[in-house]
């Protein structure tokens, strides 16, 4: 399922949510993804000033992905930064 994001509270709702399906405690959380308990608990309320690479790490142990879409506009830039690759994981460009 595909969810939009427009706060980080969002991102702590989604992750609560997620965790809580999968009955996984903060703490054993914390321990798969490398973190503090107080990490997670900061992610689940939104503070919107956590790391963001442990965040995406604790987003991939919950089995949430990360895509960002976007604009066209950006195509040329992303080429020259390297970020475009001929076989899209996500989307084939349409």
């Amino acid at each position: 399922m595909k969810l939009l994001v427009s706060k980080v509270t969002d991102i702590g709702n989604i992750t609560k949510a997620v965790r809580k399906s999968q009955q996984i405690r903060q703490d054993d959380l914390g321990y798969m993804a490398g973190c503090s308990h107080k990490f997670i608990v900061d992610v689940e309320k939104g503070k919107p000033t956590v790391q963001t690479e442990l965040l995406l790490t604790l987003l991939t142990e919950l089995g949430i992905d990360v895509y960002l879409d976007v604009p066209d506009s950006a195509v040329a830039k992303l080429k020259d930064y390297g970020l475009l690759y001929t076989t899209d994981p996500v989307h084939s460009h349409e």
